[in-house]
């Protein structure tokens, strides 16, 4: 859209909290690898010269033992950072006010009722799109939060896409893959959600998991959807054995002092059950690995829906 270098772009709203914790999720995602790759092997180190005896046995509880504590490192740095944001938030009163933005081919302006500034195009380092705003980074900790609905048609979200890629330097801008061929990247990033869930530890896997979505489901709608995905056929399958297994439970409780050959019966279809379940959670994981691979989307049969699909902000609805 080359006519949009003669032409201004306006929109204005106010930025909410849930909005403002998107960008701090998104700036700390590096610092939150860096916890995880730290704890885990503090955890490894401290464990390892603690024990007296190797075994294989050791070996795997002691791997496990040590990405749990890189988790938790995860979780807890997590909750500082939005501590942190929360009390920057509502301190700040400039933070709360409506925020108007003018883009042109000079730069964008940000007023608000008691500022103004003028950022030229040579100014900003990068620009992101997320699914639900824009963030325009001047700074290496300093961005303008803009959310989608800020805009009152989708045509002028082209228009300041249309901006960012005509006026940044290509290296500086990622934007969403929605549109146009997800990328081989993002295709990478999606698989892991499925690969997590081949872990043999029920818990484990579906830990690691949800903190891997939550850390990248605002980078695009195809890694949103995979981690979803991913997480509902988990919690799932973990439900379905755990009737399974109290169905078997409760059976041989009541027919324990029968003598029948009811409970070997029970006992039989049980673990036929159980097998057929174990090779569809794994035959069906590689398919979505598969699929995650290629672009394209995919649903998990026999899932239950913990996570949905959230609904779009409506633009109507700002401020």
């Amino acid at each position: 859209m080359s006519q949009t270098k003669n032409e201004n772009l306006t929109f204005h709203g106010k930025l909410t909290f849930k909005e403002f914790k998107i960008y701090n999720i998104f700036h700390s995602r590096k610092a939150q690898v860096v916890m995880f790759v730290v704890s885990f092997f503090a955890a490894f180190f401290m464990w390892s010269t603690l024990r007296s005896t190797p075994s294989s046995f050791l070996d795997f509880q002691l791997v496990i033992t040590s990405i749990l504590f890189g988790v938790i490192g995860v979780f807890m740095l997590y909750t500082v950072t939005n501590r942190q944001a929360r009390k920057h938030f509502y301190s700040e009163s400039f933070m709360k006010l409506k925020q108007s933005y003018t883009v042109n081919k000079d730069g964008i302006i940000l007023e608000t009722e008691r500022s103004k500034a003028n950022f030229q195009w040579s100014d900003v380092i990068s620009a992101h799109e997320l699914e639900s705003l824009f963030l325009v980074y001047v700074a290496k900790a300093k961005a303008m939060v803009i959310p989608k609905r800020y805009f009152e048609t989708d045509q002028d979200i082209s228009k300041f896409k249309s901006f960012l890629t005509t006026e940044l330097e290509s290296k500086k801008v990622k934007l969403s893959a929605e549109g146009k061929e997800v990328s081989v990247n993002h295709r990478l990033l999606a698989t892991m959600n499925h690969v997590f869930a081949l872990i043999p530890i029920p818990v484990l896997n579906f830990t690691i998991t949800f903190l891997y979505w939550f850390i990248l489901k605002y980078n695009s709608k195809f890694l949103n959807h995979h981690g979803k995905q991913s997480i509902n056929f988990q919690l799932s399958f973990s439900m379905y054995g755990t009737f399974l297994f109290l169905f078997w439970v409760s059976f041989n409780l009541l027919f324990q002092d029968t003598g029948s050959g009811s409970s070997l019966l029970i006992t039989f279809i049980t673990v036929a059950v159980g097998i057929v379940m174990v090779l569809f959670y794994i035959i069906t994981i590689f398919v979505a690995m598969v699929a995650s691979l290629l672009g394209k989307e995919f649903r998990y049969p026999l899932t239950i829906k913990f996570l949905g699909k959230r609904g779009a902000s409506s633009r109507s609805s700002q401020l």
